[in-house]
């Protein structure tokens, strides 16, 4: 599908990312199906040849080896050993395994004989397990990522900001679970700079702006996390900088501004959680933590402003107080008694707030 649109004369797209495209290849799409089965060495030879022909059946009936040989993901086969009439007998237990290998269709070197003393994950079997799945899933991976790096001529032709989009942050994605994950910095920069082209010069509709924002949320997070690992700690803030900088001149030209509004504060709550999983007090001179914590409760206050009275939109119940002591714990702050009404911005540049009380309208 991307070569019909990155290398073929169809320029154009109705999206940049399919929905739930990144759950797909984390959650959904195995690099690697591990099949469990009983392997049981008391069982006859007519046992064994019915369960051998079960689990054929079981291949057959979920259609496992084509779905999965289709997308190039390779198969585990774990047998749990039970029993102990055959431990003697090692012959009989490799002749029965080359026959499983053999009429089940899968290679030999991905069949896994698993026993008791092996729940141990320092087991020599475990080990195996571990690092069978490990170059596996890299492997599936390093195809994924060699394939769309393939078409890097081709959107180096185009001048669609969305197929930059696509093939850049597919590209990062990829590389973050093949490469060390820093390497995948200069595709999110790519994302970065080309989404925030697409909102600057306003070449979006509705639909697209709703992408934008998904796409902008995901880059800059991870862009923000790969930067604080390098101890690129500036550049982590000039990140964010940009994508809030950017969204506040588009607040005085959209409709529903406290809903792009509403989107900034999650964006801005994500980061000030990076900066507290990797203990930052202070991105820089004049980047400390408090100053975060202010920009979100002035977000949240000029979203509440923002609101139309009766649209029925947002959640201005929730009490003034509770709302400020959120970004201020554990402090003696006190706040205004506020009996109604909403929060009326009086001075754009400042963020300065009147709370209007209407206890007695």
């Amino acid at each position: 599908k991307d070569v019909a649109v990155v290398g073929g004369a169809q320029d154009s797209m109705s999206g940049l990312l399919k929905h739930g495209w990144i759950e797909k290849h984390t959650s959904l799409i195995p690099s690697v199906f591990i099949m469990a089965s009983h392997f049981n060495v008391d069982w006859s030879s007519a046992e064994w040849s019915q369960h051998e022909n079960e689990l054929r059946a079981t291949f057959e009936s979920l259609g496992v080896r084509q779905q999965l040989a289709s997308r190039e993901v390779k198969i585990i086969l774990l047998l749990y050993r039970s029993g102990t009439a055959m431990r003697g007998q090692p012959e009989v237990i490799e002749e029965r395994l080359t026959s499983l290998k053999r009429n089940i269709g899968i290679d030999a070197r991905h069949v896994i004989l698993w026993g008791a003393e092996d729940r141990n994950p320092h087991s020599a079997a475990a080990v195996k397990l571990g690092q069978m799945v490990k170059q596996l899933s890299n492997t599936y991976y390093e195809a994924l990522l060699k394939r769309f790096k393939s078409y890097e001529r081709a959107v180096a032709r185009t001048s669609n900001n969305g197929i930059i989009i696509r093939y850049s942050f597919k590209c990062a994605v990829f590389t973050e679970m093949t490469l060390p994950p820093t390497k995948a910095v200069k595709y999110y920069q790519q994302v970065l700079s080309t989404a925030l082209t697409m909102v600057t010069d306003r070449q979006f509709d509705e639909e697209i702006l709703g992408q934008l924002k998904y796409i902008l949320h995901v880059t800059t997070i991870r862009l923000s996390d790969l930067l604080m690992r390098l101890g690129q700690l500036e550049d982590a803030s000039n990140c964010l900088n940009h994508v809030q900088a950017a969204m506040e001149k588009l607040l005085h030209v959209i409709d529903r501004p406290w809903c792009l509004m509403s989107w900034l504060v999650t964006l801005l709550t994500d980061f000030v959680s990076l900066m507290e999983r990797y203990k930052l007090k202070e991105l820089g001179k004049g980047f400390d933590h408090a100053l975060y914590y202010e920009d979100l409760l002035r977000l949240n206050l000029r979203r509440l402003g923002a609101i139309p009275a009766g649209s029925g939109t947002g959640d201005p119940s929730r009490p003034l107080d509770i709302l400020v002591s959120e970004f201020f714990p554990n402090t003696y702050l006190s706040v205004p008694i506020f009996a109604g009404g909403r929060p009326q911005l009086c001075d754009s540049a400042s963020g300065y707030l009147q709370l209007e009380n209407q206890a007695n309208a």
